[in-house]
């Protein structure tokens, strides 16, 4: 065998387990939502009711427990249910602040999709606006007499200078003033 064949042999095997078990860590809240939640709760979960799924940490002093281990200060008076309360509220807190930053990078994902869409659906209305300004004089006048000030004056913020002057000739002498007098 040439090493092109073993290294392709290689790369077979090894890169889809890696892919699947890559994909796994990510999807697993929502391919086994259940346990997902379990273990959710379990991490959640005060110090009383932690000690039933871990017995080993119930009723232990600090004398048996280094700082290292706990992740707080050494302090004689504190037994370990109470550490474990300190641990997990500062992980709370660290949830929380998770919870907030993914809800930040939402929000201004968010605002970013409604720029775009914002950004795309005025290329659209300019785009009919051209359209629509592009028809004769005589075919454009009916039409824009039965528009309401408000569409009128969105035809003519999105026109050009030429399309303008094609609104303000087609229109009624007195709705031109109207619309000139919203502008100003």
């Amino acid at each position: 065998m040439n090493k092109s064949v073993i290294i392709k042999l290689l790369i077979f095997l090894i890169v889809p387990p890696l892919v699947f078990v890559v994909a796994a860590y990510f999807l697993f809240p929502y391919l086994n939502s259940a346990k997902h939640e379990e273990a959710v709760a379990i991490a959640q979960m005060d110090p009383d009711s932690l000690a039933k799924y871990y017995p080993e940490l119930a009723g232990i002093e600090t004398d048996s427990l280094t700082a290292d281990s706990l992740g707080v200060m050494n302090d004689s008076t504190w037994t370990a249910p109470e550490k474990l309360a300190g641990l997990s509220e500062v992980d709370s807190l660290y949830r929380v602040i998770d919870y907030l930053e993914y809800q930040i990078d939402s929000l201004v994902n968010r605002e970013v999709i409604i720029a775009q869409e914002m950004q795309r659906k005025e290329e659209e209305f300019t785009s009919r606006v051209k359209s629509l300004l592009n028809l004769e004089e005589d075919q454009l006048g009916p039409i824009l007499e039965k528009m309401n000030n408000e569409q009128l004056l969105r035809l003519y913020t999105n026109g050009s200078s030429t399309q303008r002057e094609k609104i303000l000739r087609v229109v009624k002498p007195a709705k031109a003033a109207q619309l000139i007098a919203e502008i100003m």
